[in-house]
């Protein structure tokens, strides 16, 4: 078992190559402005009010990863750029049809 000091040596190996944060890698506060836009102006397909409720609460939840942390991970998955841009294409295909199952409507 490794000791704490090593734990912090390997974890400072691994973050102080890390790259910088990037599109929904980066903290979700930088997307307060247009989310809140967003729900906005869908006011009249939403609940506007519940969703502004979810967004402020993902915004006061605790963040899954730091920075540094989660260059970490992606690291230590081993994938390379494409790789994500593909998973990020499929969540976005799923919440699509997700919408589209719920009878939501294109404007």
């Amino acid at each position: 078992m490794a000791s704490t000091s090593d734990a912090t040596a390997n974890h400072l190996l691994y973050t102080s190559t890390t790259r910088q944060a990037r599109n929904r890698e980066r903290p979700l506060i930088e997307y307060d402005e247009p989310t809140r836009n967003a729900i906005q102006v869908a006011g009249h397909l939403i609940d506007a009010r519940a969703a502004l409720q979810v967004w402020e609460y993902a915004l006061a939840a605790s963040p899954l990863f730091t920075d540094a942390s989660r260059g970490a991970f992606v690291d230590a998955l081993g994938v390379d750029d494409a790789t994500l841009a593909r998973s990020r294409g499929a969540a976005i295909n799923q919440a699509w049809h997700k919408l589209a199952a719920l009878g939501v409507q294109a404007l």
